[in-house]
């Protein structure tokens, strides 16, 4: 699949950013998560992302990329986080699926819920 230069440069700015800060966290009307916690939210998501620039680079297919998003988001043990952070790290990933145009609702609806 191959995606283009824009979608490229918008991943590697989403590696490189910090994420879940707490002005971010103030945004969503929250107080800011452990500091532990919100580190291996960020670690864990910066694998994915890195396993992903990795998929467009070699011009993997949509299946490939998808299944990358998947396996990242998998990675988070689910029971870990409370409700606030896993809204939190699902618009994350949604946000990362949109830039390589990969719909992650239905992955994100069972990584939060379960089976329905």
């Amino acid at each position: 699949m191959a995606i283009e230069k824009e979608a490229l440069n918008k991943l590697i700015v989403l590696r490189e950013r910090k994420k879940f800060t707490n002005p971010e966290w103030k945004q969503r009307g929250l107080n800011p998560s452990d500091p532990a916690i919100i580190e291996a939210m960020t670690r864990l998501t910066n694998v994915c992302l890195d396993e992903l620039l990795a998929d467009v680079r070699s011009d993997a297919p949509e299946e490939q990329m998808k299944g990358t998003l998947i396996k990242g988001l998998e990675r988070f043990n689910a029971t870990y986080y409370d409700t606030e952070e896993k809204e939190f790290i699902g618009d994350e990933f949604y946000k990362i699926g949109q830039v390589v145009g990969i719909n992650m609702g239905e992955s994100l609806n069972y990584w939060m819920y379960g089976e329905m």
